[in-house]
């Protein structure tokens, strides 16, 4: 029996997708809403897989922790059975069962669909996915973006978002501990099929940059004005180092290559005093070309109380 399943692979590849329920292709989906996955699947033989033994099967993993079968963060979607034609390829939904996001990596997440004929054109039983070489497995890579009454990756903390008008930043609030010391992880990730250099800085913002964003940050952020400085701050590359450490000037800029489809896990931390502060995380190409960034508003704990 010649029967030959393929998913196309590639870390952006449109053979893997996500829609809402009225079939809107939806880039980025929003964690904690109800959406659907979808591929499309080759049979490059010359005999029909049908569905008596042919299935189709949908994961969500953490990138960062390999694209492996054995992924601890990897969570089933769904499965379905299908039917492929010799020699012809079809687009087929998990229509029976939907999808919430979940941001496993801070929003840089992979979906992982693979597809497989039994007896005569199993899956591997290797842990590794292999989506490279074996046409049985592909990736997609994807943003998960934070639902805004959702806790982030600061536990403790609820970051409020807001889109800087015409610049690519965004913005949360996070409260810094009573000695005035923070600690703000971050994935940086890849996206294109090539391996990128990339760099990683930060600067402090100014009340002029913080005005337009007031009215999106909540009643208690209304009359902030940026009075404190960084006292001591550094990048580390192990997210969950404690928050207490020397400002490291080799260590106020990342030089990163990353692998395609890659994602690497940094954190910045630090102190601040005398008041809040407004911090930039700046991501250039070693081109100096600016794709992305984000912001975070470190403020004391007593900022908001009354007194």
């Amino acid at each position: 029996m010649d029967i030959q399943l393929e998913i196309k692979d590639g870390p952006l590849t449109p053979d893997i997708w996500v829609q809402d329920g009225s079939d809107t292709i939806i880039d980025e989906p929003t964690e904690g809403d109800e959406v659907y996955v979808g591929a499309t699947v080759y049979n490059n033989g010359t005999n029909n897989a049908d569905s008596a033994g042919t299935g189709l099967r949908f994961w969500q993993l953490d990138p960062s922790k390999g694209i492996l079968r054995n992924n601890p963060t990897k969570k089933l979607i769904g499965v379905r059975h299908i039917d492929v034609p010799a020699n012809n390829h079809d687009s087929f939904l998990l229509d029976n069962q939907s999808w919430t996001p979940e941001r496993l990596n801070n929003g840089n997440e992979c979906l992982i669909a693979e597809v497989w004929n039994d007896p005569h054109d199993p899956l591997s039983t290797a842990n590794d996915f292999a989506v490279q070489t074996d046409p049985h497995v592909a990736q997609h890579n994807l943003t998960v973006k934070q639902h805004p009454i959702y806790t982030g990756i600061f536990e403790k903390y609820v970051p409020l978002w807001a889109q800087y008008t015409g610049t690519q930043f965004k913005v949360n609030v996070m409260p810094v501990t009573e000695s005035g010391h923070f600690k703000y992880a971050f994935g940086v990730f890849n996206t294109r099929n090539l391996t990128e250099q990339f760099e990683i800085s930060f600067v402090t913002g100014t009340d002029e940059e913080l005005e337009p964003l007031k009215s999106t940050l909540g009643d208690a952020c209304a009359g902030v004005r940026l009075t404190g400085r960084v006292k001591t701050a550094a990048f580390v590359d192990d997210p969950d180092a404690g928050e207490k450490v020397n400002g490291d000037p080799q260590k106020a800029r990342l030089d990163l290559e990353i692998p395609p489809g890659s994602t690497t896990q940094h954190a910045l931390v630090g102190a601040i005093e005398g008041g809040p502060v407004l911090l930039h995380i700046r991501q250039k190409r070693v081109t100096g070309e600016m794709i992305g960034g984000s912001s975070v508003l470190l403020v004391p704990p007593e900022f908001g109380q009354e007194s």
